[in-house]
């Protein structure tokens, strides 16, 4: 697949995930880490669209394959986060968003270091640890 049919691919697994259609979207991005499985934001697509969905554990896996790609963008372990708590996996969230606050610092993003605290602080309040 070239580089041109695959951002192609992207743009309308976006317009369908924006549109509401996230299974669509999703067999888009599906098919987009099959041929890139290099490319940490067709993973990062993919545990969007499977998020949407409450596909949490398919979530979790995509967004951590995003986060061993991309060893510096803190997003897919702040999304990972977020997914292992809903999921009930506290120590997973905790491990994810500890991570993510450390990539946050090292890229200098205070969105993600208030989002994965936002979360650490949920997580604190309601399971006490």
């Amino acid at each position: 697949m070239s580089p041109r049919s695959t951002e192609q691919l992207y743009a309308l697994g976006h317009s369908l995930y924006e549109r509401g259609r996230a299974a669509d979207a999703a067999d888009v991005f599906h098919l987009l880490t099959i041929h890139r499985p290099d490319e940490p934001k067709f993973w990062f697509a993919r545990g969007a669209a499977e998020q949407q969905q409450s596909r949490l554990g398919e979530a979790i896996g995509a967004y951590a394959r995003a986060a061993d790609i991309d060893a510096v963008d803190p997003w897919p372990l702040v999304h990972l986060g977020e997914c292992a708590i809903l999921d009930g996996e506290g120590d997973l969230a905790r491990t994810a968003l500890g991570a993510a606050m450390g990539r946050a610092i090292e890229a200098g993003s205070d969105d993600a270091m208030k989002k994965a605290r936002g979360f650490l602080s949920y997580l604190e309040v309601r399971h006490g640890r």
